[in-house]
């Protein structure tokens, strides 16, 4: 079997930023949604996602991310 490289999707830098903008949290925040009080959103997961990221990058010695979905929030969150 050959590996190809496949190029990310127009718009992102890598696979990791469009799987991460693009991840549909519904089905997490169902599981999740009555069991508390206020309920956990979708809005919610994904904030958390962005928040693990870029713990992840500032780990790395990276900066974190903003300017996408979310950054005005991260950056306030700190």
């Amino acid at each position: 079997m050959t590996k190809r490289i496949v190029p990310p999707p127009d718009g992102f830098s890598s696979w990791l930023l469009y799987a991460i903008q693009t991840f549909d949290a519904s089905g997490a925040a169902n599981t999740w949604f009555l069991d508390h009080e206020p309920p956990i959103t979708s809005d919610d997961i994904r904030f958390e996602i962005w928040c693990d990221f870029n713990m992840l990058r500032i780990k790395a010695g990276l900066a974190p991310l903003v300017g996408f979905e979310y950054g005005d929030q991260l950056q306030n969150s700190k």
